[in-house]
């Protein structure tokens, strides 16, 4: 099982992704926040 902060569930079923902070941490950073606050693209 992934690390939950690498874990993505959505409406089609879960999403393993891979961050990569020392190539693109503000990316990574912001990521993180809109996944904490709930992000909905609807």
């Amino acid at each position: 099982m992934p690390k939950l902060e690498k874990l993505i569930v959505i409406k089609l079923g879960a999403v393993t992704i891979d961050l990569v902070p020392f190539i693109a941490p503000e990316h990574v950073a912001r990521f993180k926040d809109v996944v904490v606050e709930g992000f909905s693209m609807v």
